[in-house]
Parts: C-alpha cells; structure tokens; sequence
C-alpha cells in the first residue's frame, strides 16, 4: 500500500518538474525569439505612444494621449502628456480640440477616430517627433478593469480641473497609479490583451511590466507647452520643438540635462498659493540659503492643495533638490524658454514641516 502511494508521489513529482521545466524552456525559447523582445533588448533608447479614451459616459468622454521614452542605460522614464483640449488646426474646418474631433469620429469608427487624432497631431508636431517604437490604443474601461477598479484611479479620472497645474498633477498621479499597480494587474493584462490595441507582443508586454516594477526607474513627467491665444488652448510650436531637442531627447543621467553640467545660477519664481501670511517671504529665505537666485515671490489668487515646483529650462535635478529642502513637492516639466525663471515653486497648503 505504502509502495503504491510513494510510486503515485514519485510520478507526480516527476510530472510537476517536467512540465515546469518545459514552460520555462518555452518561455525562454518565445523570449529570444520574439521580434518585440528583440527590439526591447537591443535598443537602447524604447519610444511608446499610448491613447487612452472613453466610447461612453463613465468618465465624461475622457482623451488621455502620453508619450513615453524609456532609457535602458539610465533608467529613466519620461512621460510626455498632451492636453486633448488643446485646438487641432484643419483647413477649412471650424476649430474644434483633439477630444472633441475624437469623440465625433469614434461614434463613426473607433479605428478612424484613433488614425486622425494621430495625423492631427504629427501636423502639428512633426511626424519625426511623433514616430514611435511601439504604441497602445485601449478605452478606459479596459485600464479600469485591468487595475482592479482602483479607487483613487477611478476618483483621478472621473475628476475635471480646470486648472491646467492641477490638471497636469492629476495626470502625473495616474501615471504613478498605473506604474504602481498590484501583480495580478499582469494577469489581467493577459485577460484583456485583445483589447489592448498595440504591437506588443502579450510576451513582451509582460516582460516590460516586470522590468518597471523590478528597476522602478526614474519617473520624469513633462507636459506638453501650450499657450493660450483669444480664449483657446493651443499647441506652443516654438517651444516644442525646444522641448524635444533639449529635453525629452537628450540623453543625460537621471534627469539632469546639460545645463546642471556647469555651475549656473538657478533663477527661482516662487508663489504662494497655500493660504498663509508670509509664506513666500520665508521660502525665500531658505532658498537663498541653499545658493537659489531667488528673482521674484508673489501671492497667487487661485489656492492649492499640494506644492508644486516646474521645472520650465531643463533643470529637473535642481528642481528635486527643492523638493528635498522643502520637503514636499511634485516636480513636473512645464517647459517654457522665454519664462524669465529657470524653476517655479507654487506653495500649497502642505509646506508646513519645512518651518
């Protein structure tokens, strides 16, 4: 009987290494010969585009469009958002944002809706800055899903600001959701890969997912410039072409662009938006003994919750320092070269511990 029942154990155990043995070799046999974990291994430098809509109410027609460059070599992440309510210019077209432009053509076809909204903008942007490795186009039904029905997620997207700061820490905070994701998250990947419009490869997909969450690279959340002209938002071609070049294309570790390399004196903006008398004034002060050139403070009419410091000239690794002497802070990329500051810090309610 107990022979019976050590043979029985014996083959089974024989069976659970054998069959893990050969899902480990067909795994490691599909992750050599994948195109797209080749392209991932041997590029340097990986460039995503990922559109992100709403076909229904849920989230108030919502259009997310980011731009994501990872470097392997420096592992860093850069997160270019776009704003959809920025105009898309059409030859004669009445104006219209890229969201509103989507929402019509996605009641037609989604599949057009997603080309045009892509030909709209390499018209404006250039399709040299627009060219990507690899791309995603999903609703965000499938992200809810996906992310377990997370609710602060579900609490960001259902959220309208008409701030544009506030607006552009709430992308940066979904960004952070996404990326911190639970691992079941991966299972559910492979359960809504069909909907998930991409050229990457479900190996490969996951593959990717594991690297950020192993490496955790150096978030950089960059903006795109805009300006407004006669009461609309629009795209600012000078500076994204500034942006592109000495920004999110250059090459630098950690976030520190060229003009860090030398001893320069970084000129500061501050303004006070928390609420407190004499806040600026004393921020100031500390700054200034950290070696910031202080140029300017004054008190903002709008109040916010949260700091924030924009790094407007490519100075990202002095604007966390900043961040670290105040001890609170998002930093972002709000690039703008003919701002007269290097740095902005917008004081929220939350820089107290620093006093």
């Amino acid at each position: 009987m107990f022979q019976k029942i050590n043979n029985t154990i014996k083959w089974l155990t024989f069976f659970l290494i054998t069959l893990i043995l050969a899902t480990v070799f067909l795994w490691i046999y599909t992750y050599v010969n994948d195109k797209t974990m080749k392209t991932l291994k041997n590029k340097g430098r990986v460039d995503f585009s990922v559109l992100i809509y709403d076909l229904g109410t849920q989230f108030n027609g919502r259009l997310d469009f980011y731009k994501v460059l990872y470097n392997k070599n420096t592992n860093v992440l850069k997160v270019l958002y776009v704003n959809s309510d920025t105009v898309a210019f059409r030859k004669n077209q009445n104006l219209k944002s890229f969201k509103k432009i989507f929402n019509e053509n996605s009641k037609i076809s989604i599949n057009m809706a997603v080309d045009k909204f892509y030909v709209d903008l390499s018209n404006i942007i250039g399709k040299n800055a627009f060219s990507s490795d690899f791309y995603f186009s999903t609703s965000f039904k499938t992200i809810d899903f996906i992310m377990g029905y997370n609710k602060k997620l579900r609490y960001l997207l259902r959220k309208n600001f008409d701030n544009n700061d506030i607006n552009s820490l709430n992308h940066f905070e979904i960004i952070k959701c996404i990326l911190n994701s639970n691992p079941y998250s991966i299972i559910k990947v492979c359960r809504k890969y069909a909907s998930l419009n991409t050229n990457i490869s479900k190996l490969a997909l996951i593959a990717l997912i594991l690297r950020f969450k192993f490496l955790k690279p150096t978030l950089i959340f960059c903006e795109m410039p805009v300006k407004y002209t006669r009461n609309r938002l629009e795209l600012d071609k000078e500076n994204i072409k500034e942006f592109f070049y000495k920004i999110y294309y250059a090459d630098n570790n950690k976030g520190s662009y060229q003009r860090t390399k030398r001893t320069v004196m970084i000129l500061v903006d501050v303004k006070n938006a928390s609420k407190k008398r004499c806040m600026a004034e004393k921020i100031v002060w500390i700054l200034r003994e950290n070696k910031f050139d202080v140029i300017d403070w004054s008190n903002s009419s709008v109040s916010y919750d949260r700091t924030l410091i924009k790094d407007y000239k490519g100075n990202f690794k002095q604007a966390l320092k900043i961040a670290e002497i105040l001890k609170v802070g998002t930093v972002f990329v709000s690039y703008d070269n003919k701002n007269y500051a290097d740095i902005c810090v917008v004081l929220g309610e939350d820089c107290t511990n620093v006093l």
